[in-house]
């Protein structure tokens, strides 16, 4: 497939505002409206400090339970580590 017809299937679409609003019930209900469209999916909620390697780690178990990569090992893996196999794993896939 070429790069650029695959870029342009590529759709993100945030959602912001306030606290309290109703941002993560209106997400869950998107995704679980959707989620059975895609062959690989996951949902993270992210606080206001969010640590990118471990929500990173938590889309590549969820997209991919059989990881390599530990979840909750003494050492934090790198972050070109988690994202090579996420990348690697869903190169081929259609993911939410």
């Amino acid at each position: 497939m070429h790069l650029a017809t695959t870029q342009a299937r590529l759709k993100l679409v945030s959602i912001v505002g306030m606290e309290g609003i109703g941002k993560t019930t209106l997400a869950k209900e998107v995704y679980a409206k959707l989620q059975c469209k895609f062959e690989c999916r996951a949902f993270v909620t992210l606080g206001r400090k969010p640590s990118l390697v471990a929500t990173r780690l938590d889309i590549l178990h969820q997209v991919k339970p059989q990881g390599t990569i530990p979840l909750n090992g003494t050492e934090a893996p790198e972050m070109n580590q988690v994202v090579t196999e996420l990348r690697e794993h869903l190169v081929t896939k259609r993911y939410f």
